[in-house]
């Protein structure tokens, strides 16, 4: 099984979807897995479109994009190589040994028709800024066919970059870091806390 958590941090976006690909082959199947299939864009030098999902019985990554997808996210190269390998995953790192992109989450979300559909229902986008300062990592998720780069998303959350290893880590409680200000939240606070509400479901 590849290792997704100590990834160099040059490289490339098809290099770190076939490591991703050899992660997954490892796991057994959703019992009747879903044909749709989620969408990465990347936008900045080195970047495209990737789209990932199963079919003939495989977990696939493959470029380019698709139509009607239920999960898209969007983000820089920049800003997603320090997910995977710079500097937001080393601030996880400090607490907890775990990659910040986990396939395994794709292959619950694609094992229902119930969980499409409730993935469908919160058409929307929800844009995450964390701040380090005066450097600011964005991505933005869509859901139900939302567009991700749309000028104004549904709904934005920000946090700085110490709360967010402790969320992403497990050492914080999310609905507490929220209650306490630590994650601030603007615009439809119904559509976060749909998605909140998605993610803590099996």
């Amino acid at each position: 099984m590849s290792d997704l958590t100590d990834l160099s941090y040059d490289i490339t976006p098809e290099d770190f979807f076939k490591l991703v690909v050899e992660t997954v082959s490892g796991q057994p199947l959703p019992d009747n897995a879903r044909p749709e299939r989620a969408q990465l864009s990347l936008s900045g030098d080195g970047g495209g479109a990737w789209n990932c999902g199963f079919s003939n019985g495989q977990f696939t990554v493959e470029a380019g994009t698709v139509d009607d997808c239920p999960v898209h996210v969007a983000l820089s190269v920049e800003d997603w190589r320090e997910f995977v390998a710079g500097k937001l995953r080393d601030a996880v790192r400090e607490h907890v040994d775990v990659a910040l992109i986990d396939p395994a989450a794709l292959m619950k979300l694609y094992g229902t028709a119930e969980k499409i559909a409730q993935v469908n229902a919160l058409k929307g986008s929800l844009r995450a800024t964390i701040e380090d300062g005066d450097r600011h990592y964005v991505a933005t998720l869509a859901t139900g066919g939302a567009d991700p780069t749309a000028a104004e998303p549904t709904a934005s959350v920000a946090m700085t970059l110490a709360d967010f290893a402790l969320l992403a880590s497990g050492q914080e409680n999310p609905q507490m870091a929220f209650f306490s200000g630590k994650i601030r939240v603007d615009g439809d606070m119904n559509h976060v806390m749909g998605l909140f509400a998605l993610t803590m479901t099996e």
